[in-house]
């Protein structure tokens, strides 16, 4: 139940500012996906180089912060747990982080001493994640990345080209590591040769069932 206050329940100004994005800056709701389950889709068009994903009112909104986990913690505490679904929701969100090899020039993941993958993790849990985060994959993407200039940032995203009102928004999940991109589309493709699903093997129970004995 929302309680309507003397004021009309809000600011003037939040008013104001929400009523501009809705008429400009809104571009995306979820909706059912061609590709798997649930997918982000535009209900306007959207022009080339627009990010979609944008907010209003940003001053209301918490910072997108990540914590560093390991692997290790994440089976642990899937472990306590008594449940794979907990590594699995981390596996299919986050991936794993990535550093650009010395030798190479390219990415790869980062990891420690030990060798353990190192996950980047929204610092106030998966209850908050933005629409953005359930963009599907496609080997040719209608979205891209665009690098995040804050140190525990995230990425943020733009339109590669104009995308049409009712048309999925789609990444390329390679841009996310070897890791990610085999562990999300691992079952392969659903719907056609270039969309893939984003559902984990069933290797992380069987390791886990493991563990537990």
């Amino acid at each position: 139940m929302v309680l309507l206050t003397s004021s009309g329940g809000s600011s003037p100004i939040w008013k104001r500012e929400l009523v501009r994005w809705l008429g400009s800056e809104v571009y995306v709701k979820l909706g059912v996906s061609d590709i798997e389950g649930v997918g982000v889709i535009a209900i306007r068009d959207i022009p080339k180089g627009t990010n979609p994903f944008t907010s209003c009112n940003e001053g209301l909104l918490r910072r997108e912060t990540m914590v560093t986990l390991t692997e290790t913690e994440v089976r642990e505490v899937s472990r306590r747990a008594g449940s794979t679904a907990v590594l699995e929701l981390i596996k299919s969100f986050f991936a794993p982080l990535t550093e650009e090899c010395n030798r190479t020039g390219m990415e790869r993941e980062a990891t420690t001493a030990s060798g353990d993958l190192l996950y980047g993790v929204n610092a106030t849990g998966t209850n908050t994640l933005d629409v953005s985060w359930y963009l599907n994959h496609s080997d040719r993407p209608n979205i891209q990345f665009v690098e995040c200039a804050e140190e525990n940032g995230f990425n943020t995203y733009v339109a590669k080209d104009t995308i049409r009102q009712g048309t999925e928004l789609t990444v390329d999940y390679r841009e996310m590591g070897k890791v990610y991109h085999q562990h999300a589309t691992a079952a392969g493709p659903r719907r056609s040769e270039e969309d893939t699903i984003k559902r984990a093997t069933t290797d992380d129970d069987d390791s886990l069932e493991k563990e537990k004995k």
